[in-house]
């Protein structure tokens, strides 16, 4: 008896990079795509350096920062260059200093598109888009 068995896998492309040596690392984003044209000059966008020279304390205690979560339904989805889970309906809010920002997605990246002090050495971040 022969069994056959197919399957269908997707390739996604690659279309921009973190590593150094490579022509799609954020250096060159900007010249990647015309509507990423902005990203060729733009100073405080991903991936983003914290350096200890410009990182500012926002939240100077707890008290400033309040958590509302609430259960929600979900989709996680494979973006290919990061993972995402974008909520459906009210997942709820973080309130920083008196201002609400409602969950809606977040996405983790490995390696990690961000550094600290120009050191990419962290295994992977999480961004939380709010609004």
């Amino acid at each position: 008896m022969i069994t056959t068995i197919g399957f269908l896998v997707q390739v996604r492309k690659i279309e921009f990079d973190y590593r150094n040596g490579n022509e799609k690392r954020p250096e060159h984003w900007g010249e990647l795509k015309k509507e990423w044209a902005a990203c060729k000059y733009g100073k405080l966008q991903s991936p983003i350096d914290l350096s200890d020279d410009r990182a500012t304390k926002v939240i100077p205690s707890l008290e400033d920062l309040q958590i509302s979560y609430k259960p929600c339904n979900a989709t996680m989805k494979n973006e290919g260059h990061y993972i995402a889970m974008e909520w459906k309906g009210d997942a709820g809010s973080v309130k920083i200093n008196g201002t609400d920002y409602f969950l809606k997605q977040c996405h983790w990246h490995s390696p990690s598109e961000h550094s600290i002090n120009g050191i990419r050495s962290l295994p992977f971040c999480i961004s939380a888009p709010l609004s």
